[in-house]
């Protein structure tokens, strides 16, 4: 499997997750509001929520490639310096 397709299937699981992520963050009526209040003032909902982003955000296996050097930069040198 190409790269470019590994990636193109965990980013377009990240942007499907967010589309629910906004309706959560920014509810329309008072009563949800007051409900997404509640739930981040608990300690093993927010626990709960960071694990949740980071298992999506960890969720891609990307192949090893190796690591190549151009003289003219050396290796590890920000690119530009």
């Amino acid at each position: 499997m190409r790269y470019q397709q590994v990636l193109r299937d965990f980013a377009r699981r990240c942007q499907s997750s967010g589309d629910t992520t906004g309706r959560f963050l920014a509810p329309r009526r008072a009563a949800t509001i007051w409900l997404r209040n509640t739930w981040f003032n608990q300690r093993f909902a927010m626990d709960m929520m960071v694990r949740g982003a980071r298992d999506r955000t960890e969720a891609i296996d990307l192949p090893g490639y190796a690591t190549s050097c151009r003289p003219a930069r050396g290796c590890g040198d920000p690119i530009g310096a």
